[in-house]
């Protein structure tokens, strides 16, 4: 049973080249259910008994929910009736996302297929505000896959190099029909105005507007053409209104997309710009019509279609390229006739739409009965993984509800009044100087907490709880996959989860970000930066792994004499790529030099002293109440020795009066430290 997740709306209407094609893929051995994400209303219907098709209605929340259930109710079905279940998603992002839920709720194998160049660079460029995030998310869906279904040799090797096992990758190009084109005759002369057609749909990808300035540059030169844009889409009428710009609207004919007939009718030269293509249907469509092509290095163009010897290719972009390419077709006969026979017996390497279709029957038998598909445990796992993060929800709920009230009366009042003085301007001082000697010499845990009140209200002790304990549950998970990782074993990587789950300081110390949590999430981020360094060798993991020692630095200072021993780990793992483990630890020591370097210079402005990261926070009267904690440290006193007897005011039970233990102050006055503070001999709040 093969369970398709689709955004096609042709699977809906049986008379459909869609529907055909899903019919032809179909056979006694695989029936096919398809799931239409894309769809207004609701339909379920059934073709020959092969093939049942499902349209969901609602808002993309809606449609994802109920596809999802929807496709683990006709797994549970299949598995009744003792078939073998394959999921297949026509995309690794949404459909993607949902064939990975079932795979791993019903413990199937699933097949992605990559029909665009998602990962190209230019797609993700599109929309830098969303789709490095959509990309992202789909090399995790694709690196899981049983199976992957890619278009183009293109395509297969830059997944390879994103990480996806090539053992899963099926290249398979598109099924077409081209029989009726290679009936047309080949003409070998041009018009007197040559028309140059361009089917496409009118978006970004298509890079129309490139196209566009390659025609103004033509005009300008005199050449003769005019031009058929053929398509429809949201860049129409930008592209309308920039034509016009150019002064070459004359010239340009925006056409609704037609038949293979009219496409094709009077067609002198055919032009690809796009940014990125996955296969390029009317490339293959202009080859076997015999018409000269001018292409961008896209789609089947390296693979199927040969540059310069099928046709004219350039990089994607470049306007005056395509200028140039289109001249030279446009003026160079016997070029242009070599390039467009070559094409045209090209052709005849076209795989059959037969043998594509009984690949794709192949991939999927070979999917279901796949090493990765037949090992059931990593499916399986995910429900442990979930109930370890639940539990750990479950208790940091409960220490919200415990804990959560009482953290303003306890010791987490001092290191408020340090976040305080800091609002009111009062600066820091240094550990060699009179004023606090916290142990929390942490900027970062100042930023931190300056973060929450400053976002949730000046104090918000409940804001701070719930931080902290959303923080301890991802502390959880990453500690969950730096065990899996480290060791090879899901279960180091469970009984880790749990210990920290149970670890008393993520569970009631709220004080404790500077030891546990803040400093536990950065440095477990550190160390699997550094394990996926050494497994994939890869630099941006190098410079992550040093935005990541800066953040911990900030937090605890104390992992920057710790980084000597990791950047020797790194050379002993790439010892047969020694100089390559030179750069990397490079990266690393630099990107965090560079986030540190700020902090630095704030020191020395305050201190006018070379202090990377260490200070005190707050000041003189901030945690210790008087001027003497300086003599206090040296001498090895515990701050509370300074309290003595403490007299409670009868007018005001709110007040104190603090009386120096006597041989404390001797040992001060001795050596000429004692400072009297108007705090300790005053009443005090």
């Amino acid at each position: 049973r093969i369970i398709m997740l689709s955004y096609e709306r042709g699977f809906l209407d049986p008379q459909s080249e869609a529907s055909r094609r899903l019919m032809r893929l179909a056979s006694d051995e695989g029936r096919i259910s398809a799931i239409v994400l894309s769809h207004a209303g609701s339909a379920v219907g059934e073709n020959g008994g092969m093939v049942r098709t499902f349209a969901i209605k609602g808002s993309a929340p809606v449609r994802f929910w109920r596809a999802f259930w929807m496709a683990v109710a006709d797994v549970r079905r299949a598995k009744k009736a003792g078939e073998s279940v394959l999921i297949t998603a026509q995309d690794p992002f949404i459909a993607g996302k949902i064939a990975f839920y079932v795979s791993r709720f019903m413990n199937v194998p699933y097949e992605i297929q990559e029909h665009a160049d998602y990962f190209s660079g230019a797609w993700v460029r599109e929309r830098p505000w969303v789709h490095p995030f959509a990309a992202r998310a789909g090399l995790f869906f694709l690196r899981r896959a049983d199976a992957v279904r890619v278009v183009s040799e293109r395509i297969k090797d830059r997944l390879i190099r994103k990480g996806v096992s090539a053992e899963c990758i099926t290249v398979a190009s598109v099924v077409q029909d081209v029989s009726s084109l290679l009936l047309r005759p080949m003409s070998t002369e041009l018009s007197a105005t040559p028309t140059i057609v361009a089917p496409c749909r009118f978006v970004k990808q298509k890079g129309l507007d490139v196209l566009l300035r390659a025609f103004a540059t033509l005009a300008k030169e005199g050449v003769a053409f005019r031009v058929r844009l053929i398509g429809e889409g949201s860049e129409g009428p930008a592209l309308a209104d920039l034509a016009t710009r150019l002064g070459i609207r004359d010239r340009v004919v925006f056409e609704q997309w037609s038949d293979a007939e009219h496409l094709w009718k009077d067609a002198d030269l055919f032009v690809l710009s796009s940014n990125y293509e996955g296969w390029g249907r009317t490339i293959v469509e202009a080859m076997a019509v015999g018409v000269p092509i001018v292409a961008t290095d896209v789609g089947c163009v390296g693979s199927f279609f040969r540059p310069q010897v099928d046709g004219r290719v350039v990089q994607p972009g470049d306007a005056n390229g395509l200028a140039s390419a289109i001249r030279e077709q446009l003026t160079e006969k016997d070029r242009r006739n070599w390039m467009a026979t070559n094409a045209r017996e090209r052709i005849k390497d076209l795989p059959m739409a037969d043998v594509l279709i009984q690949h794709q029957r192949d991939a999927w038998i070979a999917a279901t009965h796949s090493p990765r598909a037949t090992h059931h445990s990593p499916r399986a796992s995910w429900k442990i993984t979930a109930a370890i993060i639940t539990f750990a929800i479950l208790v940091h709920g409960l220490a919200v509800m415990l804990f959560g009230n009482s953290i303003a009366s306890n010791r987490e009042w001092g290191f408020f009044t340090l976040v305080e003085h800091w609002f009111q301007g009062f600066g820091y001082s240094f550990a060699s100087q009179v004023g606090c000697v916290s142990a929390y010499r942490s900027p970062g845990f100042l930023f931190f907490l300056t973060a929450v009140y400053g976002l949730f209200g000046f104090p918000n002790f409940f804001a701070q709880v719930v931080i902290q304990n959303i923080l301890a549950v991802v502390l959880t998970y990453l500690v969950y996959r730096l065990g899996w990782r480290a060791s090879g074993d899901r279960r180091v990587g469970w009984i880790a989860a749990l210990l920290v789950t149970l670890h008393p300081y993520t569970f009631y110390h709220y004080t404790q970000y500077y030891h546990t949590v803040l400093s536990g999430f950065f440095l477990v981020s550190l160390l699997l930066c550094l394990l996926a360094l050494d497994r994939t060798k890869q630099w941006r993991w190098a410079w992550t792994a040093g935005v990541m020692t800066a953040a911990l630095a900030y937090i605890q200072g104390t992992i920057l004499p710790a980084m000597p021993f990791l950047a020797l780990w790194v050379i002993w793992r790439w010892r047969k790529e020694w100089k390559k483990a030179i750069i990397t630890i490079g990266i690393i020591a630099i990107t965090a030099i560079i986030l540190i370097a700020p902090w630095t210079y704030r020191n020395w402005k305050a201190f006018h002293q070379f202090i990377p990261l260490t200070t005190d926070l707050g000041h003189a009267f901030a945690k210790a109440n008087n001027d003497n904690s300086l003599g206090l440290t040296l001498l090895g006193f515990p701050q509370e020795t300074y309290m003595g007897d403490r007299l409670i005011n009868p007018e005001n039970s709110r007040q104190v009066k603090y009386i120096i233990v006597p041989e404390v102050e001797q040992a001060l006055r001795e050596r000429g430290w004692f400072k009297p503070s108007p705090d300790l001999t005053d009443w005090h709040p």
